[in-house]
């Protein structure tokens, strides 16, 4: 979406918005709406709680930055409220455990959040990766089946049915550099093959940009 339609409040410091009207589940809409403050132009990130003992700890950090709130922050990590993420073209709700101590050190299957620092003070509004024109801001992504691994990461047998699918959304919506880099290096292609899988192995036409490496060849850079 263009930025000015897209942006939030992007609020700065702890905000209380008080109850949700537009929860999902009528039973949450009572509870209250806590910004988190995180600067983010594209969402609100907030909890969301109706129990009393946490709201009493998070209404001694209305007013500060979140990672000066320690005993809010400390309270939210282990309470386990809601998540609510907000932008101009939908929300989206974690209702389960935070990832921590209670939960093995792991994050739980299915939906969840992180809510990483060194990320944050990067002031992104998407990976490096992603290839996002000038003055456009993302609010969702669409991830499309993958023919490798089911929607929960676990491996599964190549499906070619969802390979071609995906193709085929490659070859409409893709990056023109990352498509002709994917015909040029038929390796990436599970369905074709030759020496090496590769029709130039000596010379790959790797795409330069960062953003089109990733996708385009795997490369985690």
């Amino acid at each position: 979406m263009i930025q000015p339609l897209g942006r939030r409040a992007a609020r700065v410091v702890i905000t209380e918005l008080g109850p949700d009207p537009d929860a999902v589940r009528a039973q949450d809409r009572h509870a209250i709406r806590v910004d988190l403050g995180l600067s983010l132009p594209q969402c609100d990130f907030c909890i969301r709680t109706a129990d009393p003992e946490l709201l009493a700890i998070l209404r001694t950090g209305i007013g500060l930055p979140l990672f000066e709130a320690t005993d809010a922050l400390h309270a939210i990590f282990a309470a386990h409220p809601h998540r609510v993420v907000v932008t101009n073209i939908g929300r989206i709700e974690v209702f389960q455990k935070i990832g921590g101590p209670e939960t093995g050190g792991v994050s739980p299957e299915g939906p969840h959040t992180h809510l990483l620092p060194k990320l944050l003070k990067s002031c992104r509004t998407h990976s490096a990766n992603t290839p996002i024109p000038e003055g456009l801001l993302p609010l969702g992504s669409f991830h499309p089946a993958s023919p490798v691994m089911t929607p929960l990461g676990k491996d599964r047998e190549f499906d070619p049915d969802l390979h071609d699918e995906f193709q085929s959304l490659l070859a409409q919506y893709g990056v023109a550099e990352i498509v002709d880099a994917k015909e040029a290096n038929p390796r990436r292609d599970g369905r074709r093959s030759g020496p090496g899988g590769l029709s130039n192995p000596e010379k790959p036409p790797y795409p330069v940009s960062r953003e089109t490496r990733s996708p385009a060849t795997g490369s985690p850079s």
